[in-house]
């Protein structure tokens, strides 16, 4: 019976080494993975960041450094998921969706470059009417300047008239 027991305590033991040792092979193993998931999930939010940013870009310069934020985490996130599909993960439904995710992006960079332009052709118009609305101004002074002195000169004419006709 002690015999038994000292077999099943050895066998026991080996057997919590054994899978001990897998364990951590297992777990060494899965450490790169899990860098590139923490990676992978970083330029993500990097991307999601970015695009926040892009959204409220003013200027043209703002714009174009998002943009090149944008572009260069979906190329980190591409070649993130091309080492994960090389190691055997299937990682086709992620890659659908950073292609549909950058096709959106670029929409969106699309977009907000067009609304900096048209706010700068507004300020090119606003600047336009603000120029016109003083020529417009200096206009109407020289008309009432001309009108004061024609009223004048009319009235001097009829006093004229009005001497030469008594005397």
């Amino acid at each position: 019976m002690a015999a038994l027991t000292l077999i099943s305590t050895l066998t026991g033991l080996y057997n919590l080494r054994f899978v001990s040792q897998v364990e951590q092979a297992n777990t060494q193993a899965l450490i790169p993975t899990m860098d590139m998931a923490r990676q992978l999930s970083e330029a993500s939010a990097w991307e999601l960041f970015s695009a926040q940013n892009l959204t409220t870009a003013d200027n043209e310069n703002m714009w174009l450094a998002q943009g090149r934020m944008l572009t260069a985490q979906s190329l980190k996130i591409t070649t993130l998921l091309k080492t994960l599909r090389e190691q055997g993960f299937d990682t086709s439904a992620i890659e659908q969706q950073e292609k549909e995710i950058a096709q959106s992006l670029s929409h969106q960079g699309e977009m907000v470059g067009e609304r900096l332009k048209l706010r700068a052709q507004q300020q090119q118009l606003s600047q336009k009417i603000i120029e016109a609305t003083a020529d417009v101004a200096e206009m109407a002074r020289g008309q009432a300047s001309n009108a004061a002195t024609s009223a004048g000169a009319t009235q001097a004419s009829i006093y004229d008239l009005i001497e030469s006709h008594q005397g």
